[in-house]
């Protein structure tokens, strides 16, 4: 029993040793599972049972006491190492999971902008106000619209919109108010005198409660345009 013993503490030290080695010798990638605070903590892990092991094996072969008055306590460090890469690893897959989220989220984000500003079509939004928080590519050239890059705030020139005869306005209110369902012909106006005829559909976005938190207007390119 002796025998296997040692042979079990021979090879306990030959792999453990060959395993501390690999590791620390194997880059990480710090946004994956395996982060360097996960692989120094289990090189250190290996370490000490190494240290552990060789410590016997000297101890057997009569070759020196010496590392055998540490090894009780060295020994206890080898589960609280283990136990500190566990949690390196569960915290690293946490975080690995929310990275991975986020560019789910982004991707889908970027899906949706594409097929929208790929869109013949023109599509807005404009919030309760009748302001326009977004506005695809379509609409961008059609109104003359801008986006501060700095804030992503839509910016609109000098023009007034009047819709289905009423009083002009500088925005989109008049289709929050009463919102149709189908096609409403629309007016634009520049203060230099160009006009723009739309046939604009209009749906409420609605939030959980049901209340009406914008609008979402479409219309497709102008069907007239004249200068008065």
């Amino acid at each position: 029993m002796e025998n296997v013993a040692i042979l079990g503490d021979i090879v306990g030290f030959v792999c453990f040793l060959a395993a501390a080695v690999l590791l620390a010798s194997t880059p990480t990638r710090p946004e994956r599972e395996y982060t360097p605070a996960l692989k120094w903590f289990l090189v250190s892990a290996f370490l000490v049972y190494v240290y552990s092991t060789g410590a016997d094996i000297a101890e057997q072969f009569k070759l020196t006491h010496l590392p055998d008055y540490f090894e009780g306590y060295v020994e206890t460090l080898f589960p609280v190492l283990t136990l500190c890469a566990v949690f390196a690893a569960y915290s690293a897959q946490q975080v690995t999971d929310v990275l991975r989220s986020q560019r789910a989220l982004a991707n889908a984000h970027e899906l949706m902008t594409d097929i929208m500003d790929a869109a013949p079509a023109g599509i807005m939004f404009v919030d309760t106000a009748g302001r326009v928080s977004f506005a695809n590519d379509a609409a961008k050239e059609t109104l003359e619209l801008s986006e501060d890059p700095e804030t992503g705030r839509v910016t609109v020139p000098g023009w007034t919109v009047s819709a289905a005869g009423g009083p002009a306005a500088d925005d989109f209110s008049a289709l929050v108010s009463d919102v149709a369902r189908g096609r409403e012909p629309v007016s634009v106006l520049w203060h230099d005198g160009r006009r723009i005829d739309l046939r604009v559909s209009s749906e409420p976005l609605r939030d959980a409660t049901g209340g009406v938190g914008g609008v979402v207007l479409t219309f497709e390119r102008p069907i007239t345009s004249s200068d008065t």
